[in-house]
């Protein structure tokens, strides 16, 4: 039988992968161009810190595809200059 502390962590995961499941979906209905990923905006600052705390979830891999694609179709980059330039929080890239 799990802990209570087991059961927190869970339910703490659960709840960051649901906010960064809605920041995804939200930015996937109103487009790219109404939430670019550029630091400095809310949603993208709070998906960065979703991501630092759940790097192995599958909604943090969904915000790395697309903060990637976004970036590579509006600035017309290679892959690793994504990587050169990402957070420190988002090495695991997709």
């Amino acid at each position: 039988m799990p802990k209570e502390n087991d059961r927190e962590a869970i339910a703490s995961t659960d709840l960051l992968s649901s906010a960064l499941r809605a920041l995804c979906l939200t930015r996937d209905y109103v487009g790219e161009d109404l939430l670019p990923p550029i630091a400095g905006w809310d949603w993208y600052d709070a998906g960065v810190k979703l991501v630092a705390k759940i790097p192995n979830d599958e909604w943090a891999k969904q915000f790395h595809l697309r903060v990637r694609q976004s970036r590579m179709k509006r600035e017309g980059i290679t892959e690793q200059d994504i990587a050169d330039t990402m957070p420190d929080s988002m090495d695991n890239t997709v």
